[in-house]
């Protein structure tokens, strides 16, 4: 099937002249380099430019994360020398900040931690404000736990606040 259509192609070949024969050979041959160069280097190209954008964007992030994280060993060793709160203050105050966590129970262990407890709250407040706890009281947590609540779209928490750097006074 393929013979019949090769063999006419050889056949209009030969009756060329031997100069148009010697050019089509010449532009078969250029052709190729230049049909290889842009079906396989030109995407390898533009791969490697891509990831030569996402490396200097990935820079650009670890030096603003660098800066940031200098800044909090500097805030951090402000800290001693300014009077805080203590923690189930600053827990209090971030609860009443948030609005609508109400319903809670905290109470200060021997330990230094805080122990919260909220039996219900809308899912969408308590994530809202469990992203901001963190940094507004300079706190980690000891103990996590979170469970559906008895009512759709909420739910119950448990977390043990530590000082951040794990000290408890």
């Amino acid at each position: 099937m393929l013979l019949k259509p090769l063999q006419g192609l050889s056949a209009w070949f030969q009756s060329l002249e031997r100069r148009e024969r010697l050019l089509l050979s010449l532009a078969l041959w250029l052709l190729l380099p230049l049909v290889v160069l842009l079906a396989w280097f030109e995407p390898m190209m533009q791969s490697r430019q891509r990831l030569n954008e996402r490396l200097e964007r990935l820079d650009r992030e670890r030096a603003t994360m660098q800066a940031l994280a200098q800044q909090w060993r500097s805030l951090d060793e402000q800290a001693p020398t300014v009077k805080r709160q203590d923690l189930e203050t600053r827990i209090r105050a971030s609860l009443k900040a948030a609005g609508g966590l109400d319903d809670f129970t905290i109470k200060s262990l021997d330990n230094g931690s805080v122990l919260l407890e909220i039996a219900s709250a809308p899912q969408s407040m308590l994530m809202t404000w469990m992203v901001e706890v963190r940094r507004e009281t300079q706190t980690q947590w000891a103990e996590f736990r979170i469970e559906r609540s008895a009512q759709p779209e909420h739910l119950k928490l448990r977390i043990r606040f530590v000082e951040a750097g794990g000290k408890s006074s």
